[in-house]
């Protein structure tokens, strides 16, 4: 049975999710506990991702909603999903090592079923700026990208080419970045760029580096 204080697990359409992003949501333990409980009770086999962020969610619950994920059974086939789930671990340390001027990349909420890895993402490419200091207006240890136009995608922004799709379904709406006033990267006078994404350390989990500046660095290691 559930604990003591679950709400009740997921029925109907709910079982057949297959992404669950929760992050900056008012998700408490109690949710978490009825999610940890519905994945294991095989509840939400469907789940393919799932992105907790920040939360008032204690750090305890979280990992157990986490663990419970790790533990899905998908079809009596353990050892594929420990091994997907090691590929989207690996994907979520994208931020590890980065220093600033790195090309990083970040998919877009829309995709046509094929995953990042097949293409059905669009893709957004960043130059990262670096962990806010106190400088500026940005909240410190938040990290500041700025939007590349030259590679093309969806874009962050109000102007420019592909805004329009980038405010809605765009990357923003996986992090989400809203209201676009509160992740502005402002200056000491008040100013900013709307090319530069101010976002707190929990809504960083999905950038990787850019395939060009991975190839950049093979070519100087040989």
């Amino acid at each position: 049975p559930p604990p003591a204080g679950a709400l009740p697990p997921p029925t109907g359409v709910l079982t057949k999710l297959k992404q669950l992003y929760l992050g900056f949501t008012q998700v408490s333990d109690a949710g978490c506990t009825t999610l940890a409980f519905a994945l294991d009770s095989d509840a939400l086999l469907a789940l393919e991702i799932l992105h907790l962020g920040d939360t008032p969610a204690s750090a305890a619950a979280t990992a157990a909603v986490y663990e419970a994920r790790a533990n899905l059974q998908d079809g009596g086939d353990q050892d594929e999903l420990l091994e997907e789930l090691r590929a989207d671990s690996r994907e979520m340390c994208g931020m590890v090592g980065v220093q600033p001027g790195d090309l990083l990349e970040h998919h877009t909420l829309d995709y046509n079923n094929g995953g990042w890895d097949n293409g059905g993402w669009d893709i957004d490419t960043f130059t990262y700026i670096g962990a806010a200091d106190g400088a500026t207006r940005t909240p410190v240890g938040w990290h500041v990208f700025r939007w590349l136009e030259e590679f093309g995608g969806r874009g962050i922004c109000a102007d420019g080419p592909g805004s329009h799709a980038g405010l809605n379904g765009g990357m923003r709406d996986v992090v989400n970045a809203w209201p676009m006033t509160e992740h502005y990267n402002y200056r000491a006078d008040g100013t900013f760029d709307d090319h530069e994404l101010a976002l707190p350390p929990g809504a960083c989990l999905a950038f990787r580096r850019s395939e060009e500046w991975m190839d950049d660095e093979d070519e100087e290691e040989e």
